[in-house]
């Protein structure tokens, strides 16, 4: 999906607040951000308002890709836990849509732990409810989707806190599983709505943009959504 795309601008507006909430009172100059599986970058120029940023990401094209756009973000071609990433402390650690692409999640939460400062903040996204696995995240090579208790259980296991947790994309939420339940059976396609590719200034992607964006004003409140097509968590670092 490209920057433009809907689904991509509304979750950057989304955790920009999240971010406001938690690190706004920081002097970025001495903020250090790990953006783990950064992908095309998309989420540098969030991670930026609020510090100085540092990328792992092993796609080749992505990070090439990422260098050229964003001069300014270390970023390195690499598959974490990497020799890169380990030299340096953080003040956050961000893993966006990459936690269900992990068969075992322990040695990355371990790891994150370790290279965490006192009081350090993980924040993490990922897909909601095993009940809605379809051929989308076995093409994704996804390896789980969470419930909001799930992952509030699988890391606060590896020395971390829950501070805040939600699930998001609530107003999209019954749209998408007509479509991935009903119609796509019928259809006898596996394709859902997330994965529409609308363009820059397209309708649609105006419309669906729109919506989704909506949920930033209760993110802004911290407030917990009941259900939603995905999970977002915000981890304290617990010092020994």
């Amino acid at each position: 999906m490209k920057p433009e795309h809907w689904w991509f601008r509304a979750r950057c507006n989304i955790i920009n607040e999240i971010l406001k909430t938690f690190l706004d009172s920081k002097d970025k100059k001495y903020v250090n951000i790990l953006d783990i599986g950064s992908g095309l970058g998309q989420l540098f120029p969030v991670w930026k308002e609020f510090g100085n940023v540092y990328g792992v990401e092993k796609n080749i094209d992505f990070t090439e890709l990422s260098k050229n756009n964003y001069p300014n973000v270390t970023v390195w071609n690499d598959v974490f836990p990497d020799k890169n990433s380990l030299k340096y402390k953080y003040d956050l650690v961000c893993m966006c849509d990459f936690l269900e692409h992990v068969p075992n999640s322990n040695l990355i939460l371990e790891r994150i732990n370790k290279i965490l400062n006192k009081d350090g903040l993980l924040l993490v996204t990922v897909p909601a409810y095993s009940w809605m696995w379809s051929k989308i995240d076995v093409e994704a090579k996804h390896f789980k989707r969470y419930s909001r208790s799930g992952l509030i259980r699988e890391i606060e296991l590896c020395k971390f806190r829950s501070i805040y947790s939600s699930y998001f994309m609530i107003f999209l939420f019954p749209l998408v599983i007509f479509i991935r339940k009903i119609v796509n059976p019928i259809v006898n396609r596996n394709k859902g709505l997330v994965d529409f590719k609308y363009g820059k200034g397209g309708l649609s992607n105006t419309i669906l943009y729109y919506i989704f964006n909506l949920e930033k004003f209760f993110i802004r409140r911290r407030m917990i959504l009941p259900y939603g097509l995905s999970v977002l968590g915000v981890f304290k670092k617990i010092c020994d």
